[in-house]
């Protein structure tokens, strides 16, 4: 499992976990698709992000954002709904994360 969110506005405040999956070739750990995050109780999908970054480095920055390093271009769902950066998660979540689709006519 990887930790996050310790600090700032998160500091002192507990722990819960999430998964990211990553619906991509590959995930953010080698040879594994699905990563366990632990990140602060009120954290938002913005705040995910920050720990995969934090986490994962430039893997995550890669596979997450575009070329400016700040903005997704992914598509975030959770439990099956698709939500915004600011969404707050909740204990035991599962954050999948689908890449852009492409191509065919």
């Amino acid at each position: 499992m990887c930790t996050g969110l310790s600090v700032g506005r998160f500091a002192g405040v507990r722990q819960m976990q999430v998964k990211l999956d990553m619906v991509a070739p590959s995930g953010l750990e080698p040879g594994k698709r699905v990563s366990l995050l632990e990140v602060a109780e009120g954290a938002t999908v913005n705040d995910l992000i920050q720990v995969a970054l934090g986490t994962f480095g430039a893997r995550a920055k890669e596979m997450l954002l575009q070329p400016d390093g700040k903005t997704p271009y992914v598509t975030f769902v959770v439990n099956g709904v698709q939500v915004s950066l600011d969404y707050v998660l909740n204990p035991d979540d599962t954050v999948t994360v689908f890449p852009p689709i492409g191509g065919g006519y």
